[in-house]
């Protein structure tokens, strides 16, 4: 997997590659609230204990229940990746966006993050 960040007019594409994803579904952009963003961003594999912010009351789900709920088979959980500020999940590419990075009436700054296949035309994505 090859992730990097490239600057953006109006925020930061996240590209990533990897294959087991429907790129067909709107599940591969997504706008968060670049405010809230505290320890940068990093793209990582699950590991153990990871949650999301699941509702707007600050509930909680483990990453490994929220791939179960959503029927992901196990050999392919390994195979998602998380956009992460620090401890927290920001985004399961292709799953959810976490309840606390959502854009609110509030939101000052927006940043795009959209996951873009290996080989697609990274010009015809970013107009």
């Amino acid at each position: 997997m090859v992730h990097y960040f490239k600057s953006k007019k109006f925020g930061r594409f996240i590209r990533c590659y990897i294959d087991i994803l429907d790129l067909t579904k709107k599940e591969y952009t997504k706008f968060a609230d670049y405010d809230r963003i505290q320890n940068g961003i990093t793209i990582r594999k699950y590991m153990e204990n990871d949650y999301m912010v699941i509702a707007s009351d600050g509930s909680t789900k483990k990453i490994n229940r929220l791939f179960s709920s959503c029927k992901i088979p196990v050999a392919e959980r390994l195979q998602i990746p998380l956009v992460a500020s620090g401890h927290d999940i920001i985004w399961a590419v292709g799953v959810r966006l976490s309840e606390k990075y959502k854009v609110r009436p509030d939101t000052k700054r927006v940043i795009c993050l959209e996951y873009i296949p290996e080989g697609e035309n990274e010009d015809e994505r970013a107009d």
